[in-house]
């Protein structure tokens, strides 16, 4: 049978069977019993392809077998038209069987001539096709009907609509006003609008809202909380009386999220400006440090001097004239004052306030991170706004920038902006060894990975290495090998890392180049950061 189902055949009669063969060839299904055909609707054979037109000769089937078939075959297709040859059947039962059937039964008899046979076959499968053809239109209208229907009730689950008149009166809300914000309909209506929407950007300042306002509201839920929405108001005139609609939708969740975002901003702008402060205090303190090292050996050269001038003095005093021998031992004396009563002490104090406060400032520099805002970073991202932010800079000296398999989903739960600034600081470190470099080889690679437990972040340089014996105490404070380094970059580097639960590591040589390896504890994505 093939897709367009265009006849089943119930009848034995040879008659009936040739002229249906003969007129519908390879698509009719003959049944010969009634048997078979309860067989086919039990296994859904006439469901999956239902037939245009059904033939049942009334030979095979009982009074009480007509109506319960035509009844169950036109349930599988509305569009289906039935021809039946029942020699017992009369008006009464004729026109029951049409109610049945929507009128798609047609009394149909052997003595019929075969040109009007042809003519009643051909009207009923035309009448088949064409009902087919409506059902087909009226499943789309439907369809379309129910998405008109589905959409207004989005837009209704989306948006409050309230409707109130010049007064600020209102006049009607939509059911999404009341589950949103809990008030009740009988609460709301007749009350002013002002009780529950304040506007917030009414630029003319000479009302509560403006016509064809549009922008942030604040508004009041039942228990009195505040709340934010992105809100239009329209007016409109019917039979010359001025209402007014507020549209709708709610933005708390996003407001709340803004707020977070400008808070961790404004968290993480005093923590830089608290390091940098730290960092510049601790120079100044190791600069401060090292002249008071010069000056506790001044004192101590200052009591070699007196030492060696009382000997001296104790060795020529017979050679010495009285008054010289006066002078020389007052300045003597005078030597042993400044040193016991000014310099020494003044140092030793010097020495231990520099020392208390070298060790307060790296005890704050150790808890800079502790109060980090975090948020959840897609390192492919970060690495391509990195490279594309330095890209004319390392042009202009020649340097290339190389990022090698790169994984576009490994999240990092970290500050975005202080990881931006860390491997700023790497690559800004990467650029100088390269230029202090004789290599023709002038490149710079960024290169990720990811195992089950751990994210892997490499930044390395074509450059000299670091020497051997510099390599484990890069990360310590103060130290630098720069004229003009400061000695906390790789320093802050590490401590990023520690308060990220991670850890900085390095490797180099004369012949590779320096590498820093960044290894964080490996973060899953969630399905939000999966749709970013």
């Amino acid at each position: 049978m093939n897709p367009a189902g265009q006849a089943l055949v119930l009848s034995s009669d040879p008659e009936y069977r040739s002229y249906f063969e003969s007129r519908f060839h390879r698509d009719t299904v003959f049944c010969d019993a009634l048997a078979d055909v309860i067989a086919k609707l039990v296994k859904g054979q006439l469901e999956e392809t239902p037939p245009l037109m059904v033939f049942l000769d009334g030979c095979l089937l009982t009074d009480e077998n007509h109506f319960s078939l035509l009844k169950r075959l036109h349930e599988l297709s509305r569009s289906t038209y039935f021809v039946i040859d029942f020699s017992s059947l009369n008006e009464e039962q004729f026109r029951i069987y049409q109610d049945a059937t929507d009128n798609q039964v047609i009394w149909f008899q052997k003595s019929l001539p075969v040109h009007f046979r042809n003519q009643i076959i051909e009207q009923v499968l035309m009448l088949s096709r064409q009902r087919g053809l409506m059902a087909e239109v009226q499943d789309e209208a439907r369809q379309t009907l129910a998405q008109y229907r589905q959409q207004n009730a989005l837009f209704n689950s989306l948006l409050s609509v309230v409707q109130f008149d010049a007064n600020g009166k209102i006049l009607a809300i939509n059911q999404h006003f009341s589950t949103e914000t809990g008030w009740e309909f009988a609460k709301v209506l007749g009350r002013s609008i002002h009780e529950v929407v304040l506007w917030s950007n009414d630029e003319n300042g000479d009302g509560l809202f403006a016509e064809d306002f549009v922008g942030e509201t604040r508004y009041f839920d039942a228990s009195g909380q505040q709340r934010w929405a992105f809100a239009q108001v329209k007016k409109q005139t019917q039979n010359h009386v001025e209402t007014f609609f507020y549209v709708a939708k709610d933005i708390s969740e996003r407001k709340q999220y803004d707020r977070q975002q400008q808070f961790g901003t404004y968290q993480e702008g005093l923590l830089r400006a608290k390091s940098e402060l730290i960092h510049d205090l601790g120079n100044t303190l190791n600069s401060m440090n090292a002249s008071q090292a010069e000056m506790d050996r001044g004192v101590q050269q200052l009591g070699e001097m007196q030492t060696d001038l009382a000997q001296w003095i104790s060795q020529h005093a017979d050679a010495l004239s009285e008054e010289v021998t006066a002078f020389l031992t007052a300045l003597d004396e005078n030597v042993g004052y400044l040193k016991g009563q000014c310099f020494q002490p003044t140092s030793s104090v010097l020495k231990h306030d520099l020392e208390q406060m070298i060790a307060s400032v790296n005890r704050q520099q150790q808890g800079l991170a502790a109060s980090q805002y975090t948020e959840s970073v897609n390192l492919y991202n970060l690495i391509q706004e990195l490279v594309k932010s330095n890209q004319a800079l390392l042009a202009e000296k020649g340097i290339r920038i190389q990022v090698l398999d790169t994984n576009t989903s490994i999240f990092l739960r970290v500050s975005r902006n202080q990881l931006f600034q860390v491997l700023l600081n790497l690559v800004k470190n990467a650029v100088e060894a390269i230029e202090v470099s004789a290599k023709p080889e002038r490149l710079i690679t960024l290169q990720t990975f990811q195992d089950a437990s751990e994210t892997r972040l490499i930044v390395h340089d074509s450059g000299d290495g670091i020497a051997e014996e510099n390599l484990n105490r890069v990360f310590h404070f103060g130290f630098t090998t720069k004229s003009k380094g400061t000695g906390h970059g790789l320093h802050s580097v590490a401590n990023f890392m520690d308060a990220c639960q991670g850890k900085i590591e390095v490797t180099s040589s004369a012949e590779a180049g320096t590498s820093f390896i960044l290894v964080f504890p490996r973060l899953e994505p969630s399905a939000a950061d999966v749709s970013e």
